[in-house]
């Protein structure tokens, strides 16, 4: 068990609670009942900018029952969902993300800052290879019960990508770069049991645009 917040924990641990609080203050003040304001609007609004402490947020909801895209069924008022996203605070992240969360926690930052020449260069140096090596980490990560990690992991992967501008063109570039970054968050769930070759093969790309290293 993870007993000391890391920085990006604690921001979506605070996010937690300023969503509680947005939640409980807004819903009743609400003149529009036509357009909802719950859990989902709270903590977007709570989050701001800050993409990956409200991916860390949603994923807590999530891991813990409280699909927050359906609130409306689970909480019948402000003061009910407020209630309900008290109730997760303290955020254990290696419960989230596995026992290499801080590498983890560092796909998803690189995920939400790539600037468009590394989204270019991840999507070329992206081949076959690594393609055919991540859907055998899948049916790995299957077989060790690993699959809903690593799923979830590439999931919020996705989601921290989603908010860089793009155009149609640029929109397949941007799947290959994170199918690039899904490689090493199969490096990351599954290193004990890859061989050296495997994961040679996983990090390649990543290693080839980052010369600073792999996060970690």
């Amino acid at each position: 068990m993870t007993t000391a917040l890391h920085p990006a924990v604690q921001k979506a641990d605070d996010l937690l609670v300023r969503a509680a609080q947005h939640v409980h203050t807004k819903w009743a003040r609400r003149t529009d009942t036509t357009k909802p304001y719950g859990i989902p609007e709270a903590l977007a609004e709570a989050a701001g900018e800050d993409h990956v402490a409200l991916i860390i947020a949603e994923r807590q909801c999530v891991t813990y029952g409280l699909d927050i895209w359906w609130n409306d069924l689970l909480c019948f008022d402000g003061d009910d969902a407020a209630e309900e996203l008290l109730k997760l605070t303290g955020i254990q992240p290696d419960v989230l993300y596995g026992h290499m969360w801080e590498a983890n926690l560092g796909l998803l930052y690189l995920a939400d800052s790539l600037q468009p020449d590394v989204v270019n260069g991840l999507s070329n140096f992206l081949k076959r290879e690594q393609v055919a090596a991540l859907a055998d980490c899948y049916l790995l990560a299957k077989e060790c019960n690993r699959d809903e990690l690593l799923m979830h992991l590439c999931e919020d992967i996705h989601y921290a990508m989603q908010y860089a501008p793009t155009t149609p063109a640029g929109i397949s570039r941007r799947l290959k770069a994170a199918t690039a970054l899904e490689c090493v968050a199969a490096h990351h769930v599954l290193m004990d049991k890859l061989s050296l070759d495997m994961k040679a093969t996983l990090v390649a790309p990543v290693a080839a645009m980052l010369p600073f290293g792999l996060p970690s």
